[in-house]
């Protein structure tokens, strides 16, 4: 049977995690030999050597920490080498996933009043499930409401404000939520195979927990955001398929699950409409342009003064002073 710690044990002193540690090694020890890997004898005996003297250090791991125990103290520093050793052989698999991913050591949640206990593995797929479904129902919602609206119950000047109003009401703000819900769905088809697999490798990690969430978060305000951006995006090399046959056209609902799925597709393509939208000015450009404008001033006027001079005929002269006042006007 397992080891489990105890984290509220009032007999286990504060001012040590030994006991933790302890509990923690026999744990991952325990899981190694059944999985059938293999652990260092030296490991297998400094572990077991002190799950026996558990209780004695238990009463005594203040003093071997802070006074240096004299019969304790070689033990212990076995252990903590043969702890360090285990712990990196069996990474990413640590105590800490093992219980997260045990129903023993999990809480009641969603059980019916059964009493049935469940993982925090196993809770935050459950949760993750929830939001799946909840984004498949939102997008079969408004398709049907969709379907239902434009064939069956279309507005028309003779209606009157009944059901079929707020049935198009209700159309109207699921449209607007639509685009997020989809990048909600490939948030979760993201994260939830990952989960599984980490469940699978009792791997799952509860400290990532946040993580997760704020994934959700992003994937469901990318879906949204990207579907303002880009209407449809093509697929494929151009010059290969002059004709278009092996060019694919994402539709504005796979972008936003595409989107929800890999929330760095939203960024490049900002940075791609950047790049291609604002002008590439640079400060070579901007120089150059300074020095040109006093170059064409010299010349125009310069040569339009020379003509005025030269000229003989009366209207010429007209001609030349209303070209030199409409350069002084525009410097």
């Amino acid at each position: 049977m397992m080891p489990e710690a105890d984290f509220d044990d009032s007999k286990t002193p504060k001012c040590s995690n030994l006991s933790k540690r302890v509990c923690d090694a026999a744990l991952l020890l325990d899981y190694a030999l059944t999985k059938g890997i293999d652990v260092d004898p030296a490991t297998n005996r400094a572990i077991r050597a002190i799950q026996q003297r558990k209780q004695p250090i238990d009463d005594f791991d203040t003093d071997i920490e802070e006074n240096g125990h004299p019969e304790y103290e070689q033990i212990i520093l076995k252990f903590d080498e043969a702890f360090r050793d285990l712990s990196a052989m069996m990474k990413p698999v640590r105590a800490d996933t093992l219980r997260a991913t045990n129903p023993k050591c999990g809480r009641t949640y969603m059980s019916l009043g059964l009493g049935t206990l469940r993982s925090e593995a196993e809770i935050w797929s459950f949760k993750m499930w929830m939001f799946t479904g909840f984004a498949l129902l939102g997008i079969g919602t408004t398709e049907f409401l969709q379907e239902l609206t434009t064939r069956w119950f279309p507005l028309n000047s003779e209606f009157e404000m009944d059901w079929v109003y707020g049935m198009h009401l209700y159309l109207v703000g699921l449209n607007i939520l639509l685009p997020f819900i989809y990048g909600l769905l490939g948030a979760c088809l993201y994260l939830l195979p990952k989960c599984h697999d980490f469940v699978s490798n009792r791997s799952f990690d509860p400290l990532r927990i946040a993580e997760y969430k704020s994934r959700m978060l992003l994937g469901f305000a990318s879906g949204g955001i990207v579907m303002y951006f880009v209407s449809q995006i093509g697929v494929g090399d151009a010059n290969e398929a002059p004709n278009g046959d092996e060019i694919i056209q994402l539709s504005a609902p796979v972008l936003a699950i595409i989107a929800g799925y890999n929330t760095d597709f939203i960024f490049q393509a900002i940075e791609r409409m950047v790049a291609a939208i604002l002008p590439k000015v640079g400060v070579a450009s901007a120089k150059r342009a300074q020095s040109d404008k006093p170059s064409v001033h010299k010349v125009s006027v310069q040569s339009l003064t020379e003509s005025l001079l030269a000229a003989t005929d009366e209207s010429d002269k007209v001609i030349i002073r209303s070209l030199l006042e409409s350069a002084r006007k525009n410097l």
